[in-house]
């Protein structure tokens, strides 16, 4: 890390060991304050990676702690609470076809092609979406699907006998990305298998999961919120999020969770990820307040 100008430059600053290192400095007045109620430090892993080590640790509080009366995730949200975020379920699609000369496109399967077909579907799904969104609090306020990688073929002359393209969808908490995967399924064996298996039986689609992130329902006088309304003081409308956190796992346990953090989150995954100082003293100041409250 490196400290200039009154920041903290450094990977991870503001996604977010920025808050960790605020909340481990804190402990010393954890251990000092004859605190009313305890407070747990739930540190997981892989949370870039599918959030796969969460769930593990979400087990081991259920049968180690009594319930929690709030949950705070601390990403970068400008010690702002964050009330809502979007779920994302991601999975790879892989089309298999039949390779031929591009001259005999009718005994061949392109792979390619049909992945463009399936990636044509993601796109007029969403635009259902957008046409009938309403008001909830998220920009954009509609479930969005989209296709950020694709790979397949082999020449411009050959047709392609595989492809695979990496879907997401970043689902609005009143709705169950699942729903989508299961209608976006129904479609490829509606519209899709009995087409290409006509010409090549051993052709066909799979789907692979990379990752499933609840996301955060807005919880309104919920005790999460409650509290660091409290402590930060504010008293505006909700505020919901498009990226996901941890949030949404810890309240499918039933425990009331928010979003609050030091930091803005445009400066996450950069090369020059920074945390401005003042942000760490907000945060730092936040987390004494909190110490304070159950003194």
């Amino acid at each position: 890390m490196r400290r200039q100008d009154g920041r903290l430059y450094g990977r991870g600053t503001v996604d977010m060991k920025g808050f960790v290192a605020t909340v481990l400095a804190t402990v010393p007045e954890m251990v000092n304050a004859e605190l009313t109620a305890p407070i747990h430090i739930a540190l997981s892993y892989d949370e870039e990676l599918g959030q796969r080590g969460v769930p593990s640790l979400i087990k081991a509080l259920c049968e180690q702690v009594a319930p929690p009366k709030a949950v705070i995730v601390g990403e970068a949200t400008a010690m702002k609470p964050v009330f809502g975020h979007k779920g994302n379920l991601s999975f790879f699609t892989n089309v298999k076809g039949r390779s031929y000369h591009s001259s005999r496109m009718d005994i061949g399967v392109s792979a390619v092609h049909v992945a463009c077909r399936l990636v044509s579907w993601l796109d007029e799904r969403m635009k259902a979406n957008r046409d009938a969104q309403t008001e909830n609090g998220f920009t954009p306020g509609y479930t969005t699907l989209h296709c950020g990688k694709i790979s397949g073929g082999h020449a411009s002359n050959i047709i392609a006998d595989e492809c695979s393209f990496v879907t997401e969808i970043r689902s609005i908490p009143q709705e169950d990305p699942k729903a989508y995967e299961a209608e976006y399924s129904a479609f490829i064996e509606r519209e899709i298998l009995p087409e290409i298996q006509a010409i090549a039986p051993d052709s066909g689609v799979t789907l692979v999961r990379r990752a499933m992130v609840p996301g955060l329902r807005p919880d309104p006088g919920g005790a999460a919120e409650l509290l660091v309304r409290d402590i930060t003081g504010y008293s505006g409308p909700p505020l919901c999020v498009t990226y996901g956190t941890e949030g949404g796992q810890f309240q499918q346990a039933g425990w009331s969770s928010i979003v609050c953090g030091p930091g803005d989150i445009a400066q996450a995954h950069q090369a020059d990820e920074y945390l401005e100082e003042s942000e760490f003293e907000r945060c730092l100041e936040f987390m004494q307040t909190l110490v304070g409250r159950h003194k």
